[in-house]
């Protein structure tokens, strides 16, 4: 069941991919579908996967856990980019950006739409827990390294303007947060949406996974990936963010002995693809924006082959 479910997912990519060729989705939609799946989707389909939770003993203890995993695996990840430089010598302009890309996932892009399919309301719990404190980090931890990057460069590493720590704060104030803190509220108030409410945040929700798998449908149609995949070192990154990183979070959860689909969603957290908003923040701190970008991309297109495969997996642990 799971098997088919990710094949449909992947059929959703193709499907964008042919109506940007005809000219049903020129490029420029994929900008707005994707506004469409940021600001109006993903926050209906958060409150309604935490509304559907008990608000019980066992589900405090998995929220705990969940941000205990996102925080030792940002940790792990941070040592893993360190070596990662250190072997491959790269040059100390773009070490940060290495770094933010081997700890930052697509968990909410790209991770909830498939947890979501593949796994139900349960899946996506999880891996909005996992990933719900990651604009605290890429705001912080994310910014730093940006910076270090535009100092290395020869660039006056930027302290933040006008507004100190408010220009911090301001980009991580948006429909997704505003979203999850909402779901938050009603978890911990043990609230459940039901009715006509539920209905329309079901209807709007749903479009969550056919929009985003079209739109990275679209982005690849307009790709050159030949021309990507002669940098040796973006490539090794794809290949260690996408096999190796899982692989060791497969082997350092398992002695905890994790609920079966909590284990495989952690697991799962690493296969996605670097973080979409990286290019941003790096484009505002100085830092390579298109070395950022060119990583978040081809680390895209090669989940799309990835993630199905670590699915089908890791999906018989999930009963």
């Amino acid at each position: 069941m799971v098997t088919l479910r990710v094949l449909a997912i992947l059929v959703l990519v193709f499907v964008g991919f042919g109506a940007n060729k005809i000219g049903w989705l020129p490029v420029d939609s994929s900008k707005y579908l994707s506004k469409i799946v940021i600001n109006m989707a993903a926050p209906c389909v958060m409150i309604m996967s935490m509304t559907e939770q008990e608000l019980s003993r066992d589900n405090i203890r998995i929220v705990l856990t969940c941000f205990a995993i996102c925080v030792v695996g940002y940790g792990a990840s941070w040592l893993i980019g360190l070596l990662f430089n250190r072997v491959l010598r790269v040059p100390a302009g773009d070490r940060g950006v290495y770094i933010n890309s081997m700890i930052f996932t697509n968990n909410g892009f790209m991770g909830m739409p498939v947890a979501y399919a593949a796994f139900g309301s349960q899946g996506l719990f999880y891996i909005v827990m996992i990933g719900s404190i990651a604009p605290l980090f890429q705001y912080t931890v994310g910014v730093g390294l940006c910076r270090m990057d535009c100092a290395a460069r020869g660039g006056a590493a930027q302290a933040g303007g006008e507004g100190g720590w408010a220009r911090h704060l301001k980009p991580m104030v948006t429909p997704p947060t505003i979203g999850f803190l909402v779901a938050i509220a009603l978890f911990a108030a043990d609230v459940h949406v039901t009715g006509f409410a539920a209905d329309i945040l079901n209807f709007i929700g749903s479009l969550m996974t056919p929009l985003v798998m079209m739109v990275i449908g679209i982005q690849i149609s307009e790709s050159r990936v030949k021309d990507l995949v002669r940098n040796y070192r973006l490539c090794t990154l794809t290949v260690v963010r996408l096999c190796v990183l899982p692989l060791i979070a497969y082997f350092v959860l398992m002695p905890f002995h994790l609920d079966g689909l909590l284990f495989v969603v952690a697991v799962l957290n690493f296969v996605f693809p670097c973080a979409a908003v990286m290019p941003s923040i790096t484009e505002e701190y100085g830092g390579n924006a298109k070395l950022s970008a060119e990583i978040t991309f081809v680390t895209t297109v090669f989940s799309i082959i990835a993630v199905p495969v670590w699915i089908m997996a890791l999906s018989p642990l999930a009963a």
